[in-house]
């Protein structure tokens, strides 16, 4: 076939091939955090809706201390363990409904322990969770068949908040457990600002 058929073809049909001339950009970059939202909470309220009231905030502590004695429930699916016993508030932190605000950005160390008692079955996974999503190295997965002993379970880690949030303990699954002394401390919740 002759050359000049080829040729009546690529002025017919142009193809356009990109080239770097024409303005090669990497893809644009994630916007950094900002705190314009405000955090987002679960819709909602933890039970039971009544906390005990913390003593006065120590100013100088960096430090949140939260206790759940005598009964931990877990009253709907993927719901949260209230943390109303007793606790002790630093500067920048407060308690809402069970539930641990941190008001200052930083870097934060959170330790929360549970303290399962004997016989009790429980097949569930917690997470610590900031605003509704999970912190990463805070996923501890539970399966304790009826008949067993009593048990701890710890998870620790370190994170940073580049604004205000909202820490609870999130459960799996819906649960009921009850202790047999009721000033028992079942569950507790440290968080340590490691940064001014």
């Amino acid at each position: 076939m002759p050359n000049d058929f080829f040729s009546t073809v690529a002025h017919a049909f142009p193809f356009n091939r990109p080239t770097c001339s024409s303005g090669c950009h990497p893809p644009p970059k994630p916007p950094s955090p900002s705190c314009s939202k405000p955090p987002c909470k679960s819709p909602d309220p933890p039970c039971p809706p009544e906390c005990k009231p913390c003593p006065p905030p120590c100013p100088p502590c960096s430090f949140a201390y939260l206790t759940q004695s005598g009964m931990l429930e877990v009253c709907r699916r993927s719901g949260e363990i209230p943390f109303c016993g007793e606790c002790r508030l630093g500067e920048g932190f407060t308690r809402d409904g069970g539930r641990l605000q941190i008001h200052k950005p930083g870097v934060y160390q959170a330790i929360y322990t549970l303290n399962l008692p004997a016989l009790k079955p429980l097949d569930t996974v917690f997470s610590l969770q900031a605003d509704g999503r999970n912190l990463p190295g805070f996923i501890l997965r539970v399966c304790r068949p009826p008949g067993n002993g009593s048990a701890s379970f710890t998870a620790q880690g370190v994170w940073e908040t580049n604004c205000p949030c909202t820490l609870r303990l999130a459960s799996s699954r819906a649960f009921k457990l009850d202790s047999p002394g009721p000033s028992d401390t079942l569950a507790s919740l440290s968080v340590i600002r490691l940064t001014r």
